[in-house]
């Protein structure tokens, strides 16, 4: 027993590779994902922007004139050529909804607008 053993570590360290160290997701990134998860959520707001698109683009969609009148049309039921009928003077019933979105859309802006003037006006 003379011999002297010597001990060897078999573990080699490797080198110190420093991990890349990731950002916090952005709050709005947060908020998106929630969003993104809630179905009933998602499934308003695609309706929300398909009326608020076909408001916008009524003049280019409506099939019929909003103020033309067609005596011998009126009162009809829907159909291909009306899609939602005639009202009791003939005048097309889809038409006359997509041109008073455009009003319902035009008052709802405007009275954020002017809101959001009055509280930045009165609160700074």
């Amino acid at each position: 027993m003379g011999q002297a053993q010597s001990q060897t570590n078999s573990y080699v360290p490797v080198e110190h590779y420093p991990r890349k160290e990731q950002k916090p997701d952005s709050f709005r990134k947060i908020i998106f994902r929630k969003f993104i998860k809630n179905k009933l959520a998602v499934f308003g707001m695609v309706l929300l922007l398909i009326i608020i698109s076909l408001a916008l683009f009524a003049p280019w969609i409506s099939p019929h004139s909003v103020t033309e009148t067609d005596p011998v049309n009126k009162l009809q039921p829907p159909s291909a050529e009306h899609w939602l009928g005639t009202d009791t003077l003939g005048r097309d019933t889809f038409s006359r909804l997509l041109h008073g979105a455009r009003v319902s859309l035009l008052v709802g802006f405007a009275s954020v607008a002017g809101s959001l003037l009055i509280g930045v006006v009165l609160g700074a």
